[in-house]
């Protein structure tokens, strides 16, 4: 089951490792000024993420081998994943660049839109006139040449002689016309003027019906803002990203080393002893090593290489110990028995012990000169 839940989660991390990766990688393609230089860069941030991200992985697979290796890998991961950071808060800052572009664009157009607006409200609420339309203007044009015919006939063509008694009032009355005429076509002119005013404010008023609701560019950015009790949405929507990136990639490298985790491990076996053991502190690890030869020699009567086993070796999956430091652990246990017991020397132990090795399906390894045993533990 556990080996299952183990592969499980190395797909689901796998997947969104895939996706980082492609998504930074792509980042470094686009952000760059040529397609070479892209390439260059999405392979080189594209190694970063996989480093970043399955660098605890393998980490975890080096712990098996070697302590020195599986360090190196933590280091080099942590590494990776501090650039990685900054390489996916540029990625997944960006992507938003067209549609925040699209939307800062609406906005300044709606705003411009109700500015206009406004202005030719104002501007058609000042206006005060007559309404006058092109027949009344043909009329007045009409009384206006009328009176003019009325005068030239009443008062010649300017010869005194010809003046009859009545021309001053026909200069008066075609006077009056023409400054009807004039009243009229002012009057026209602002009719005209105010037509098109409304015309102008309706199709301003029908974009901006259409026109898709805009009340920020960043509404993320401005909800963060506000629940944080900041004043730039810039800012909380950077800090929010940041949060995201980081946690998402801590989440993908966990999901892949817990994987491998639970891929490789066994339970634990019950028979564990109980009490208490002081630290060693006559031979150690250091002082003493110890080869373990095939298991060949029978095992004595008075088992005492199986009791020490007993005593203070439990199943620890993951764990190993140094020969050397078994035969120490062995070396204190005999003195601590009442009476004592006597110690083995460290061929006689070696050859005993690689034999409960095998019957008890303990592995060993060798590492050098050094000889370890493998998923085991002194108990302290």
């Amino acid at each position: 089951m556990h080996r299952i839940a183990g592969v499980v989660v190395t797909i689901l991390g796998t997947i969104a490792a895939i996706a980082i990766v492609a998504g930074v990688a792509r980042y470094a393609f686009a952000s760059s000024d040529t397609a070479a230089d892209g390439a260059i860069w999405a392979v080189c941030f594209g190694v970063v993420a996989l480093l970043a991200l399955a660098g605890p992985m393998l980490a975890v697979l080096l712990g098996r081998i070697s302590t020195s290796w599986a360090t190196a890998a933590w280091i080099v991961a942590g590494a990776a994943f501090l650039i990685n950071v900054s390489n996916s808060l540029g990625a997944i800052s960006s992507r938003g660049d067209k549609t925040q572009a699209e939307r800062s664009k609406a906005l300044s157009a709606n705003k411009d839109d109700r500015a206009q607006l406004a202005r030719i409200e104002r501007e058609r609420a000042a206006m005060t006139f007559a309404a006058a339309d092109a027949e009344a203007v043909q009329a007045a044009q009409a009384a206006a040449t009328s009176a003019e015919a009325i005068r030239l006939r009443e008062c010649g063509n300017g010869d005194p002689k010809q003046r009859g008694p009545n021309c001053r009032q026909r200069e008066t009355e075609e006077q009056t016309k023409r400054d009807a005429l004039a009243t009229i076509l002012a009057n026209k002119s602002a009719t005209d003027h105010a037509a098109k005013l409304e015309r102008d404010a309706e199709a301003i008023r029908a974009r901006l019906k259409d026109a898709t609701l805009v009340t920020t560019t960043n509404p993320h950015g401005d909800a963060l803002a506000r629940a944080l009790g900041l004043a730039d949405a810039e800012t909380a929507a950077t800090a929010q990203q940041v949060a995201l990136v980081g946690f998402v990639e801590l989440a993908i490298a966990f999901l892949l080393a817990a994987g491998e985790k639970l891929i490789e491990w066994k339970p634990r076996v019950r028979e564990e002893p109980t009490g208490e053991v002081t630290v060693p502190a006559a031979a150690s690890a250091e002082q003493v090593e110890i080869e373990l030869p095939a298991a060949t020699a029978p095992l004595p009567e008075v088992d005492t290489v199986g009791r020490f086993m007993l005593a203070c070796l439990r199943k620890a999956s993951g764990e190993e110990v140094v020969g050397g430091a078994i035969y120490a652990r062995h070396q204190r246990w005999c003195s601590e028995q009442v009476p004592p017991l006597p110690t083995l020397d460290p061929r006689s132990f070696a050859q005993q012990f690689a034999a409960r090795c095998e019957r008890h399906g303990i592995r060993t390894r060798r590492d050098g000169s050094k000889v370890y045993c493998v998923d085991v533990q002194l108990v302290a």
